[in-house]
């Protein structure tokens, strides 16, 4: 029975179907830096991001400090972790299958891969080629045998012939320079983006890579802007959501809001949609609160004889409310009370 042989499939990233066989003799390690074994060219994923390693005949895999964290079957790994066959491993936006193959299967899986990276269709033109030689030989058989056969035959050749030159000259018509002309642009903003990003300016690299992912779709660059683009929106999103709580706390709840705002303006992912409605809701529950709070405040004042002091309660809470409604019912009660109301 031949000896199972550890090897890490790629699922999900760069090279989709890619394989990496781990030797039992030496750590095999997985990171951005070219410097790895298997090297991840992501930019969320640390130099040196983890290690697998053989230990005692078992398969261990071990995070490195990571700054995003090494997730195994969708839960993130606290120091080493024994693999088993079948396990998914995470890294960023990359995704690995740990398998225990035999030979003969690796082999298979390698195959697999090549096939489809592009080498079926260079085998599909070598079976068209060996028809076409034998429609030639036919041909000359045909103009031996029978005449007739020999024009069925030519005219069935010039068929194909026409219809593969009117195929050619549709191909020729293709802008192939200018569909590489569309990949180098995307590439230059894509770049561009992630040099912003990499000067931690979060808010302007969003803006870029979602200018290369609305004027290059289509292009292999607008995918990878649109990863690193979801990524980094929810590390703004986390940022700006503890801005927002501190905020709240402060009863700014109109700050709160414009907080919020402008993460709407950066387009957010379909994902992050429904949390932004969620949160704003509950900013409006807390101005809705801290209004009712003023109001009775404000009422106390009133009948100890100091509206001013009431009114200097409302106009706070007009600039700081943040809903318009209750800014409105703010600027009736100060009318009220410079008008010698009730309140």
């Amino acid at each position: 029975m031949d000896a199972m042989q550890p090897v890490l499939i790629v699922i999900q990233g760069p090279e989709p179907g890619r394989v990496y066989r781990l030797p039992e003799n030496r750590v095999t390690t997985l990171g951005r830096s070219d410097r790895n074994s298997v090297p991840v060219p992501t930019p969320t994923v640390s130099r040196f991001h983890c290690e697998i390693a053989c230990v005692n005949g078992r398969w261990e895999l071990n995070d490195l400090n990571s700054r995003m964290g090494t997730l195994v079957d969708g839960q993130r790994i606290e120091g080493k972790q024994t693999l088993s066959s079948g396990q998914l491993i995470r890294l960023s936006t990359t995704v690995f299958r740990f398998e225990l193959m035999a030979e003969g299967e690796v082999q298979d899986t390698l195959l697999m891969a090549v096939e489809e990276r592009g080498v079926r269709p260079a085998l599909w033109s070598g079976r068209i080629g060996r028809v076409l030689d034998y429609v030639r030989w036919e041909g000359r058989r045909a103009v031996m045998v029978n005449l007739a056969f020999l024009a069925a035959v030519t005219a069935t050749v010039g068929i194909i012939t026409v219809r593969l030159l009117a195929y050619a000259r549709s191909r020729a018509k293709r802008p192939v320079a200018q569909r590489v002309r569309l990949e180098q642009r995307a590439q230059l903003g894509y770049d561009d983006a992630l040099a912003t990003l990499g000067a931690g300016d979060k808010t302007r690299a969003l803006g870029k890579l979602e200018q290369v992912e609305r004027d290059f779709a289509g292009t292999a660059a607008a995918g990878r802007a649109a990863q690193i683009r979801a990524e980094t929106f929810w590390a703004v999103l986390q940022e700006t959501f503890s801005t927002v709580a501190a905020r709240e706390a402060d009863n700014d709840h109109a700050a709160a809001l414009g907080l919020q705002q402008e993460l709407q303006r950066l387009h957010p992912p379909p994902s992050a949609t429904g949390l932004l409605q969620q949160r704003r809701q509950y900013t409006v529950r807390l101005a809705h609160a801290s209004f009712r709070a003023v109001e009775q405040s404000a009422g106390r004042l009133v009948e100890g004889g100091d509206v001013e002091g009431a009114l200097k309660l409302y106009r706070r809470a007009h600039d700081r409310v943040g809903v318009p409604e209750l800014a409105a019912e703010a600027r009736e009660r100060m009318a009220e009370l410079e008008t010698g109301g009730d309140g």
